[in-house]
């Protein structure tokens, strides 16, 4: 235990030490502490999960606090471990990635102590076991990565999208706070530990408080419709905040439900199936809207959403398993949406951390206004599809893995003889393959029209040379990641196996009888990758010392094709888009050729997000009325401001006076 709070300090040293030192030496020396924290924080998590005895301490308060419990189990180490591990990459990225952003002294000081706490709250979310510390420390990690999203508040869309981010946080925890709040009441304590008795005795209330929970966890987590805030602020933040938020901070929101499940013991049968049925709907909505995207950061933030929803799917496959008495469902379940957890920070950090890259050469993210950047930033490129090819759940990557095992899961539901399981199961894999389908043309389409054909537009900043070393070899070490856990995932299975029983999964998942088809295959991918290297090397050798002609692409009885000829990103999916239009809300403005020879002509499309258009704007709007009706308070006169000081007084010793009596 003393490791972790050595790990704390040392963040919050190197948050600090930066400050006063140079500009050039920020981001190293803060890296530098970063690493130490997680070298300390990657050998206790690995200790607590390969043991499977947790860690404990008391750190005693006065009131209100009172005593906070510390606890380290399997569940907190694994978070711990994906939050130190992705948290180290994306500060190493940086390095790289702020480079330009050197002038910017004070606002690059505060930027990384932020991140110090972010870290900080990050990890202590984990642990903490005292309802009001825990939601101190909740509260405190939304504040820090508030100032994270807005490190370039000077542009008006920067700052919006953090107050929006900010806003969705605080009515998140307004639930956070009225479900601990009852638990309170009806336990008398604060400390989780008291909580399973209530939960045990079941009942309307539970399944309430746990809705709850739900609605404050999946805020954070991006699920639909409490997602609205993530497609605003992904793209507003750093790259490198982008890809610690989507890859970890989101996922902070699943700890909490985890840790809820985990209290709660065998959840009612309709939980399981409310779960089921929002995660779902995520993972369509998410990736259908990922798709009608043009800014390349926006359309990864709905992606984001889509993987949150995968991640639920198998919450709820396992709580499905507890429920109905189907231990291989739940081991598979939990499983998967852990494994598919951890697949997940790595990949969506790559893409992150591969968008921030072309961000910072072309100073654009429109992703219609870019292409042949593959011929510039070949590098970039190659890690990038690596990424899209992982989270496409393609073998031989790791996004296949994880997604194998709840397909196997919602299989252990098909051969249930309960009804309601097998449809829902049923129901989980044709939602589970459209998603699959959607997502291999979304990703085809992103890298597609980023990366090949020739450039699109004069809007972007010509680009010369690739990335920065440092963020290379980040993305590198992310992409051969995914490459080798989606060959030999056995060392994450037994990260896997001890959080399985504290969420109730008692089968071991290594005895899982489907979990020896994963090794055959793994066998058979990693024999079909070395095959293709020795084919590769085999040509390599066979055309060495020999000419090598290229030619233009035919094209058609074109003698001059223009950039404005390729294929468009939404000219690529309009015809999914037709289908889908009244989901998506799309609005076409056409300004059609007028003449032979027109001057010009057209086609732009609009896309708005149904939930943001039609609930979230209107409640703001009605919200932004009332609180006009009363700006006659307000009206700058400090006279009047001292009025309203010296009624509050009056008022107030008018009222003690009246209840001493």
């Amino acid at each position: 235990m003393d490791l972790f709070f050595y790990s704390i300090f040392i963040y919050l040293a190197g948050g600090i030490i930066q400050v006063i030192v140079p500009v050039r030496l920020k981001t190293g020396i803060f890296a530098a502490f970063s690493a130490l924290a997680t070298v300390l924080l990657v050998l206790l998590s690995l200790r607590v999960l390969l043991s499977g005895q947790a860690l404990t301490a008391n750190l005693p308060f006065h009131f209100p606090i009172g005593n906070i419990p510390v606890v380290i189990d399997a569940l907190a180490a694994f978070f711990i471990l994906v939050i130190a591990v992705v948290g180290l990459i994306a500060v190493l990225y940086s390095c790289g990635y702020l480079k330009p952003y050197g002038d910017k002294g004070s606002s690059l000081s505060a930027h990384l102590f932020f991140f110090s706490l972010l870290m900080v709250f990050m990890l202590l979310v984990t642990v903490l076991q005292n309802a009001l510390a825990f939601l101190i420390a909740w509260e405190m990690m939304s504040l820090a990565s508030f100032f994270l999203v807005a490190f370039e508040n000077e542009k008006r869309e920067v700052f919006d999208a953090a107050i929006h981010y900010l806003v969705a946080m605080h009515v998140g925890v307004v639930f956070l706070i009225s479900a601990f709040l009852l638990l309170y009441i009806k336990t008398g304590s604060l400390e989780f530990s008291a909580f399973p008795a209530f939960f045990k005795g079941g009942g309307p209330l539970a399944s309430l408080l746990f809705i709850f929970f739900f609605t404050g966890f999946g805020t954070k987590a991006g699920f639909i419709p409490f997602h609205v805030w993530l497609p605003k602020a992904h793209p507003a933040a750093p790259a490198h905040i982008s890809g610690i938020m989507s890859a970890v901070m989101i996922k902070t929101g699943i700890y909490g439900i985890l840790r809820i499940l985990s209290l709660m013991g065998t959840p009612s049968r309709g939980l399981a199936y409310f779960v089921l049925g929002i995660s779902a709907m995520s993972a369509l909505l998410g990736i259908i809207y990922a798709v009608a995207q043009r800014d390349i950061k926006r359309f990864l933030a709905y992606s984001s959403i889509e993987n949150i929803g995968i991640i639920g799917m198998g919450m709820g496959l396992g709580m499905l398993g507890l429920c109905y008495r189907n231990p291989g469902m739940a081991a598979l379940g939990f499983g998967g949406a852990l494994f598919h957890l951890f697949n997940h920070s790595i990949f969506k950090a790559l893409l992150f951390f591969g968008a921030g890259a072309v961000y910072q050469k072309t100073h654009c993210r429109d992703m219609e206004k870019m292409g042949g950047l593959i011929h510039t930033m070949p590098y970039t490129a190659f890690f990038t599809l690596a990424g899209s090819i992982a989270i496409c759940a393609l073998p031989p990557f790791n996004g296949f893995i994880s997604e194998f095992l709840l397909y196997l899961a919602m299989l252990k539901g098909v051969l249930s003889p309960d009804a309601p399981v097998k449809t829902a199961a049923i129901f989980s894999i044709a939602s589970l393959a459209f998603v699959g389908a959607i997502a291999l043309m979304a990703f085809t389409k992103m890298f597609s029209i980023v990366f090949l054909g020739t450039p699109r537009e004069n809007h972007t900043a010509p680009v010369k040379k690739d990335a920065a070393p440092i963020m290379l070899v980040i993305m590198g070490f992310l992409a051969a990641e995914t490459l080798v856990i989606g060959l030999f995932p056995h060392f994450i299975f037994r990260l896997v196996q001890q959080p399985l029983h504290i969420l109730g999964a008692q089968a071991s998942f290594f005895s899982t009888p489907h979990i020896g088809i994963l090794s055959k295959i793994s066998l058979a991918l990693f024999i079909f990758v070395l095959l293709l290297l020795l084919l590769y090397g085999l040509r390599r050798l066979l055309l060495k010392n020999k000419p090598v002609t290229s030619h233009s692409t035919w094209g058609c009885g074109y003698q001059a094709p223009s950039p404005r000829m390729q294929y468009t990103g939404s000219s690529y999916v309009r015809t999914f888009l037709l289908l889908l239009r009244p989901i998506l809300n799309i609005r076409f403005y056409i300004k059609s050729p007028d003449s032979l020879f027109p001057s010009q002509w057209k086609l732009k499309t609009h896309f708005n997000d149904f939930f943001d258009a039609y609930i979230i704007a209107p409640v703001s709007k009605s919200i932004r009325s009332s609180v006009n009706l009363f700006s006659w308070i307000q009206r700058g006169s400090t006279q009047q401001y001292i009025l309203y000081g010296l009624l509050f007084l009056a008022i107030a010793i008018i009222w003690i006076l009246g209840t001493s009596r």
